[in-house]
């Protein structure tokens, strides 16, 4: 067993790193870091004859900087290597820092243009999001907020410091998303299932089978 940071504070969600880090987030509490990473060695011990004798796996454990502590567990995503996660300040991804010499990582923010009416949401622990087609969807209160990665906008030196350009949905009443047989669907709090594929149509699809009861409805 082993812990992470201090209990005071719950582990709210985890995001898997390029260099296959794994990076828990925590509750932002003052004074504690909001994020730790993990990452795994392997120490071989060798006989004196030079036999192979063991090998012992680590997982050791390293505090992070980052002040933008994650708030829904449900929306943190890979959009094309961006590693995306919710705050109470907007979208921000996990950047490695620019200095070949340090392995620390920093939080860069991605949502600059929405990020007014983002935080406005006092449901973002609730929020879902999903990465489909080079696409971030992040669904909260029957909206929709989609970055696209191929679209990005530049105003600093620092390569790291780039914000995507949004678009904005309304009328999604998005729970949970999915991906099946390479389409985008969404389920809905009262149990609907919906797609994108094209249409654009509301309908209901009925199958029914041989062998099927037979039932009588207007």
């Amino acid at each position: 067993n082993s812990s992470i940071g201090s209990s005071e504070s719950k582990i709210v969600g985890y995001s898997r790193l390029g260099d296959g880090t794994l990076a828990t987030h925590k509750e932002l509490v003052n004074g504690e870091a909001s994020i730790y990473y993990r990452t795994g060695t392997y120490n071989t011990e060798y006989n004196e004859d030079g036999s192979l004798e063991k090998v012992m796996s680590y997982f050791p454990i390293k505090a992070g900087t980052i002040g933008e502590a994650m708030i829904s567990k449900y929306a943190n995503a890979n959009l094309s290597g961006d590693k995306l996660y919710l705050s109470r300040n907007g979208v921000f991804g996990i950047v490695l820092s620019s200095n070949i010499s340090s392995t620390e990582r920093y939080s860069k923010e991605r949502s600059q243009y929405i990020k007014s009416k983002l935080i406005k949401h006092t449901n973002l622990e609730n929020a879902v999001a999903i990465s489909y087609r080079n696409r971030y969807y992040l669904a909260v209160d029957d909206v929709c907020y989609v970055a696209d990665a191929r679209i990005t906008s530049q105003n600093t030196s620092d390569t790291d410091s780039f914000n995507y350009e949004w678009y904005y949905w309304d009328n999604m009443p998005v729970r949970v998303w999915c991906i099946i047989d390479d389409n985008l669907y969404f389920g809905t709090e009262d149990g609907r299932i919906c797609t994108f594929d094209g249409k654009y149509v509301d309908r209901i699809h009925e199958k029914t089978e041989d062998g099927d009861l037979y039932l009588e409805y207007d």
